[in-house]
């Protein structure tokens, strides 16, 4: 009994191992000069730092992968002046997507919603946000960390692919 003792007592007064470890990051990104994208560029074009550290380049490619992005509209009562005129240019911004590349429709104040599940249809996204999104009746809460929270879980749902994914928020806050 005493050796069992003696060997909790040493357990507990060692730290527990901890290590974490971080093998590759992915890193996407598009360089743009006067509203174009600069082609040729090379991987010694590039620096990438952790820390102020340089790091090393493991893979260096020109592949676009689609993008499934998650409009998250903040539809409570400050955003009423607003939310017609950001809805009218979000429409708009769905012209930079590529075909490949899919967008669900989110509706955040007290509650998230769902409004609209991933989709390529841009007319079929741009009704969404014209008929569902501005007809919401508005609410005076917003539930700002909840609503992305929710955002990322519904990515979660969504079976592995290796498609790039975002979420942009429209909201005054």
């Amino acid at each position: 009994m005493f050796e069992i003792f003696l060997i909790l007592l040493s357990a507990l007064q060692q730290p527990p191992p901890f290590r974490a470890e971080v093998r590759v990051v992915r890193v996407d990104a598009e360089v743009r000069q006067e509203a174009r994208s600069l082609e040729g560029l090379t991987q010694q074009d590039f620096l990438v730092t952790d820390e102020g550290k340089p790091q090393e380049i493991l893979y260096f490619g020109r592949a676009e992968e689609p993008l499934d992005l998650i409009l998250l509209f903040d539809t409570s009562g400050s955003m009423a002046p607003a939310i017609e005129r950001v809805s009218t240019v979000t429409r708009i911004a769905l012209g930079e997507l590529r075909p490949d590349d899919r967008v669900a429709v989110m509706a955040f104040d007290r509650d998230t919603d769902l409004i609209a599940d991933f989709t390529s249809d841009r007319d079929a996204v741009a009704s969404t946000i014209r008929d569902v999104v501005l007809k919401r009746p508005p609410v005076s809460f917003t539930r700002l960390q909840g609503a992305v929270r929710d955002a990322a879980r519904h990515f979660l749902g969504q079976p592995r692919s290796t498609r790039r994914r975002a979420v942009l928020v429209v909201t005054d806050n």
